[in-house]
């Protein structure tokens, strides 16, 4: 069943992590076609592995500090941010570029800005698992 394979891809991951993270795990499968994800540069509260299974993506990173002018809460490095009026165009030389094609699996932490990119008419299909170890941060 696919609950048993995802058992058995997380669970090296959660021993290397020393059990089950005490943020979670959310699993989602994502099939998409764009240039650049409509979600636009955001970061997520959970650190993300990615892994493709058909085609291939890019994901654009930058460091929280980056774009930190851009929030105000003092915490924001903890929490789900978007930035809508960010054009990621205005910043894609500065961003790491991180490139997975199909049987390949790329990894950013909670505190990275981020946004996909890919070839507009190429679909790609891939897993995202996340791992909720922010909230161990202090």
């Amino acid at each position: 069943t696919v609950t048993e394979q995802l058992r058995r891809y997380l669970l090296p991951i959660n021993e290397a992590l020393g059990g089950t993270p005490s943020g979670g795990t959310d699993v989602h499968l994502m099939v998409a076609r764009y240039g650049t994800s409509p979600y636009g540069i955001h970061k997520d509260t959970n650190s993300v592995l990615t892994t493709v299974y058909f085609g291939q993506k890019t994901i654009l990173v930058w460091p929280y500090e980056h774009f930190s002018g851009e929030v105000e809460h003092k915490s924001g490095e903890r929490l789900h941010i978007k930035l809508p009026l960010v054009k990621v165009s205005e910043h894609r030389a500065t961003a790491h570029s991180l490139h997975a094609t199909a049987g390949s699996t790329i990894y950013f932490p909670a505190s990275a800005w981020h946004v996909g990119s890919a070839e507009a008419d190429d679909v790609h299909v891939s897993l995202h698992v996340t791992f909720g170890t922010h909230i161990d941060r202090t």
